[in-house]
């Protein structure tokens, strides 16, 4: 299926009832080149904001492929009031997305400001200086459940459509990452269930939470969940990203 024959569709990750959809074509406020507010798209009201110019992103009118994004550089971030997860062990995150430096820790997104109930996704340097792409859900500082890393660095320069999941009700498998719809493997030797539901906090974009270990890299497009998507789904979204933005 073609870009002008899926787009003909109507679908949309609206479809999917996100808790929250960012998408930098729509939404946007400027402060001259700067964002410093993005809008929440899923009618939840869960929009993105930043007050102080020195950390506000740059608003690129084709710099993904061509399409509006956000391009992210030393402490910049926006960032979400408290979204009450107390309620679900389950989230989904997708970020389409690109990084511009595979030389230093990065978050996409993050959630919480601590590790003591954090999930987020990034991509790191772990030993070996391969850099990587990865999910991290950890609880009270004890587990950690990461899925997925890239193998080369060059497939994380990549414009990518990342997608990942978390379940902290299963004892095994509780997390997921896949890159541009295929599936990473989950090869941290820390790796542990982590019980209970997420927490009260923000979402942070561009960040792991305010000011902390920031994003080099663009963003053209957000969607989260609190719930766990099925494969199906997940398709789906990589399936309309890949059509949208030429991938």
């Amino acid at each position: 299926m073609n870009r002008s024959m899926l787009l003909a569709t109507g679908w949309t990750p609206k479809d999917l009832s996100p808790a929250m959809w960012l998408r930098a074509d729509q939404g946007i406020t400027l402060n001259g080149t700067k964002v410093s507010a993005w809008a929440d798209l899923s009618g939840n009201g869960r929009n993105a904001s930043q007050a102080t110019a020195a950390n506000q992103a740059t608003f690129e009118a084709t710099g993904f492929n061509g399409n509006p994004s956000l391009l992210f550089a030393a402490a910049q971030w926006l960032q979400t009031a408290a979204v009450n997860m107390t309620g679900t062990a389950q989230l989904s995150l997708a970020v389409i997305g690109q990084l511009t430096s595979t030389s230093v820790d990065s978050y996409f997104f993050g959630s919480d400001t601590s590790y003591t109930n954090f999930f987020g996704l990034a991509a790191g340097i772990p030993p070996g200086a391969i850099s990587r792409i990865f999910f991290t859900d950890t609880k009270g500082n004890v587990g950690i459940s990461q899925a997925g890393n890239s193998t080369t660095s060059a497939a994380n320069t990549n414009r990518n459509v990342l997608v990942s999941t978390v379940n902290r009700s299963r004892t095994t498998g509780e997390a997921t990452l896949s890159i541009n719809n295929t599936a990473q493997t989950n090869n941290l030797t820390s790796n542990a269930n982590n019980t209970n539901n997420f927490a009260n906090a923000a979402l942070t974009v561009g960040a792991a939470w305010a000011n902390t270990v920031p994003l080099s890299g663009r963003i053209a497009e957000v969607i989260f969940l609190t719930r766990e998507i099925t494969s199906a789904e997940a398709t789906q979204i990589y399936t309309y990203a890949k059509a949208r933005y030429g991938l």
